[in-house]
């Protein structure tokens, strides 16, 4: 098999006792909850079994230095996630088994609230509210010749909406951003004549990055689309969703 395309993603908060909760997705679209201890050290452990199968995980160590709290000890150790799955009939979201564990890292970045849209913009440090979009995975892709018409830009409108550049496209987009703790979700649905390998809807979720260090290469957010497979009633493929500025 191969392993899923989605960008997985959390939101959460900060308590005054040092406490982090955080709710979010799998990279597969699996639905996870997770409640952190920040530390001295600016890491945290993070240990998720989200799965019906006890076997499955993801599990490990991740740098949390950006909640304010005081950062003075030098005992560290070495970050990175493990996530391993396995297969589970039963389980939609764990129709196969990974080959091996998969290693992947976390970024992560603290967000201001922020209901202006153009106030949110600066802040994301876009030009003209501008996102550029570069999708892949489950059968879709936006990069040229971009056969099946994907959104590849988005404005921020004054709604807060991440609204579509070409408009000529044959695919429709709804997409909005919650200001409060940026976090985004959104739609893209296929006309009929447009289905393969993938349904007539696949829904879109992700998290916007505010914090400079956290924009690697202008990345500003990212997330994942979560596809039906039109083949296999009941199951889904996941395709990454990358923002950039």
């Amino acid at each position: 098999m191969t392993y899923p395309a989605g960008f997985g993603w959390v939101k959460g908060f900060a308590t005054r006792q040092g406490g982090v909760i955080l709710t979010g997705m799998l990279g597969d679209a699996k639905p996870v909850s997770a409640s952190l201890r920040a530390s001295a050290s600016g890491q945290a452990v993070v240990w998720m079994q989200p799965y019906r199968s006890r076997a499955s995980y993801v599990g490990g160590v991740i740098d949390v230095k950006n909640i304010t709290q005081t950062l003075n000890s030098t005992a560290r150790l070495s970050s990175g996630l493990t996530w391993h799955r396995q297969a589970d009939t039963a389980d939609s979201y764990a129709p196969s088994s990974f080959v091996a564990p998969l290693q992947i890292s976390a970024w992560v970045s603290r967000f201001v609230p922020n209901s202006s849209y153009t106030g949110l913009a600066t802040a994301l440090g876009l030009t003209d509210r501008l996102f550029t979009l570069e999708t892949d995975g489950a059968g879709l892709s936006n990069a040229t010749p971009n056969l099946r018409g994907l959104p590849t830009k988005f404005r921020l409108d004054s709604g807060l909406r991440l609204a579509p550049l070409n408009n000529a496209t044959t695919v429709q987009w709804s997409g909005v951003v919650n200001p409060l703790d940026g976090s985004f979700s959104g739609a893209l649905v296929f006309p009929s004549a447009a289905r393969s390998s993938v349904g007539i809807r696949a829904n879109a979720y992700g998290v916007l990055l505010q914090d400079a260090q956290a924009q690697l290469d202008g990345l500003v957010g990212g997330g994942l689309l979560r596809t039906p497979i039109e083949t296999r009633a009941g199951l889904f493929g996941s395709a990454m969703l990358q923002l950039s500025k």
